[in-house]
């Protein structure tokens, strides 16, 4: 089950990663009990670190959270669109 949420995890780090020039964190696995349903893949998505003053200034520009909505967006996109190939 948790190679559906892998792949997710993965897809949308690297949408995001790209998407907005942040820097570039691999995704960890992590075993929780709302991801053991193999239908419904589930991760925990944390973009910055709101303690970093540098992540925080960057968040608090709105076209900023607006490209970092965009990326996430687009990384659910190209997973859903992965599972159609």
């Amino acid at each position: 089950c948790y190679g559906n949420s892998r792949l997710l995890s993965d897809t949308i780090v690297k949408a995001v990663t790209e998407g907005t020039g942040l820097h570039y964190r691999k995704s960890e696995v992590g075993y929780y009990k709302v991801s053991r349903l193999c239908e419904f893949p589930s991760v925990l998505l944390e973009t910055a670190f709101l303690s970093n003053q540098s992540d925080l200034a960057w968040f608090m520009n709105d076209a900023n959270m607006d490209q970092a909505a965009t990326a996430i967006a687009n990384g659910l996109l190209s997973y859903f669109r992965d599972q159609n190939d």
